[in-house]
């Protein structure tokens, strides 16, 4: 919806028969990956989860969640990091962690080639947290729904189509991102609902359901190619 927004293509805006409009995701969910909701009544420690593919920027907001978590350690919340996956500047964001006094709350688990890994370090955790600067429709955040975390993100591109914007922060708004983990941590029963709501979300990206759309986008590629246009 976001990029049809900014890019508008022929098949929306010429109604013939040389153009058409499709959709899906390259993700691939299956039933074993979904989870069955979270609990998180009397629940005093927690983890939030990050998920990145190793590189040497900050766009995936590690540094805004690192400060994050410094403020909610500060006011004596037990919170902790782990990142799944790597980074090239990993010693920026324990730099980052020590003046926030949360340098052994921050973990990496380096890099990750399993899906279904990936999928038990999500399990783990308690809430899902992307402060990301540039984004299309995260897979990251689809599989976190999945799993039943509650997620905290950033309004850009496809990101408000899947998550509510009572949950949306600006990317480096550190405090806003901090007051709303608080929220979740303060709120078990609506973190509960949350959970719940994020795996009925994922449900649409399921392979089965995306393989009808990638099936029609193929055949109506292949009839427009046999006329000859």
């Amino acid at each position: 919806e976001y990029l049809q927004r900014l890019y508008p293509c022929k098949g929306i805006k010429i109604n013939n028969d040389k153009f058409f409009t499709e959709n899906y995701s390259s993700i691939c969910l299956n039933e074993d990956f979904f989870g069955k909701g979270k609990k998180y009544v009397g629940k005093q420690s927690f983890t939030i989860v990050h998920t990145s593919n190793k590189s040497n920027t900050t766009i995936k907001g590690q540094d805004i969640l690192i400060e994050a978590v410094g403020i909610l350690v500060s006011k004596g919340y037990d919170v902790n990091i782990e990142f799944i996956g790597d980074s090239e500047i990993k010693d920026y964001y324990f730099k980052i962690a020590e003046k926030c006094g949360i340098r052994d709350r921050i973990s990496f688990t380096g890099l990750i080639s399993s899906k279904n890994i990936i999928r038990d370090h999500l399990e783990k955790g308690d809430f899902y947290v992307l402060p990301t600067k540039m984004e299309g429709l995260p897979r990251s955040i689809i599989e976190a729904m999945a799993v039943g975390l509650p997620v905290i993100s950033t309004p850009i591109a496809g990101i408000p189509e899947l998550i509510e914007n009572k949950y949306l922060c600006k990317q480096d708004d550190f405090k806003k991102i901090s007051e709303t983990i608080e929220f979740f941590i303060n709120n078990p029963i609506i973190a509960e609902k949350e959970s719940l709501r994020n795996i009925k979300i994922a449900y649409e990206y399921t392979d089965d359901k995306l393989q009808i759309k990638r099936d029609s986008f193929y055949k109506k590629l292949k009839l427009l190619t046999e006329k000859g246009l």
